[in-house]
């Protein structure tokens, strides 16, 4: 499955995936990528020097690699360089028609020193720290352009480049919010958060990073518990506040005979004050509370059938006093509270017993007119 996401004009959601989770994704895969866009293209072109480069994209499935399209003799063909190593993935090169607009495009791209290769050069010396992401030909009624989606630590841009160098174009994306895939974390040891219990004097809980996700992605943040019926087992994400809010996370209940499943926090002020809202395979419901004190108070409640071993993406959204809660991306709780009024840390959590496994945590800031878009 194609996972690959870019920026502004290329950003295509994929299920649960939003533009802040693919912004991670994206920046962890390039980092543990050993070439570059730029290089892809070399390998490519050393191998066919008459081939005319049209496309070139990060992208991830089992593992990190460079698709790069190319018009060759008569058809197009697409390779795909690994990222790691460098070298062109041993398997039958995908062919399609003669993409007769694309060849014209790039001919006269090239015939005025405009390839792939130096569109990106362009591309990154005006994004300063940006890297690229992919680069494509494109033609708009007869003109020649290639689009470079860089990425940046605060976002990303499409810049469309002209076959004299000249950028026409500059779409700009920047991150509102937070995201967490674990990957950076070290197997077998608690996350950088802060970790611990609402009632604790009955809490025995580990935190840890393991394994348990798709490839290129496989590490989740696992929560093996045994606390007694009392007590919430809470991980609260070290640094954030936000205050109007939309927090999600994918999880899996993996165990407990007094309590499973889990859920998100947020507004938290500590590890007795908060919002959460949970899945619970046991009792088949879904449920939002506010905890003050440490004593815990229904907000709203839906049944829900939740299945142990099964992803669930749970979500919370709460601008000013209102609070919305969705499954799977459909909503279905609705509460107003004002106790807990100001910003806070989100986190995940989880009561009793309940063994569970989080992955892929987004934070992010609603403006008050987008909260019903959620």
């Amino acid at each position: 499955m194609k996972r690959w996401l870019g920026v502004a004009v290329w950003i295509v959601l994929l299920g649960a995936c939003d533009e802040l989770l693919m912004h991670e994704m994206l920046s962890y895969a390039l980092d543990e990528s050993r070439i570059t866009a730029s290089q892809a293209i070399q390998v490519v072109a050393k191998q066919d020097p008459e081939a005319l480069l049209v496309e070139v994209e990060l992208e991830f499935g089992e593992r990190f690699f460079f698709e790069v399209r190319v018009v060759s003799g008569q058809a197009e063909v697409v390779l795909r360089v690994d990222a790691i190593t460098g070298d062109i993935v041993p398997e039958e090169a995908a062919q399609a028609a003669f993409p007769i607009d694309l060849y014209q495009a790039a001919k006269t791209l090239n015939s005025a020193s405009m390839t792939l290769a130096r569109a990106i050069q362009i591309a990154e010396s005006h994004v300063q720290g940006g890297r690229t992401i992919g680069a494509r030909v494109e033609d708009e009624e007869g003109a020649a352009k290639i689009s470079v989606g860089v990425l940046t630590d605060d976002g990303g841009k499409v810049l469309e480049i002209d076959s004299a160098g000249n950028i026409v174009v500059a779409e700009e994306w920047q991150r509102d919010g937070q995201a967490w895939i674990f990957e950076r974390d070290e197997l077998g040891k608690e996350p950088g958060w802060t970790l611990g219990f609402t009632a604790p004097e009955g809490g025995n809980a580990i935190w840890t990073v393991e394994g348990g996700g798709e490839a290129p992605f496989p590490k989740v943040l696992a929560l093996k518990a045994s606390s007694d019926s009392r007590v919430f087992n809470v991980a609260m994400a070290e640094g954030t506040s936000f205050k109007d809010v939309s927090v999600e996370t994918s999880l899996r209940a993996d165990g407990g005979e007094v309590d499973q499943g889990g859920g998100v926090t947020w507004r938290c002020k500590d590890l007795s004050n908060y919002y959460i809202c949970r899945i619970n395979p046991l009792e088949d419901n879904f449920r939002v509370y506010k905890v003050i004190d440490g004593k815990r108070t229904q907000l709203a409640t839906a049944d829900f059938n939740t299945e142990p071993g099964k992803w669930y993406q749970v979500n919370a959204t709460m601008v000013a006093d209102k609070i919305e809660c969705f499954v799977d991306g459909k909503k279905l709780l609705e509460a107003t509270d004002s106790t807990l009024a100001s910003a806070g840390m989100v986190g995940l959590w989880t009561k009793a017993d309940a063994s569970t496994s989080f992955d892929n945590m987004t934070a992010r800031e609603v403006k008050p007119e987008a909260a019903s878009d959620s």
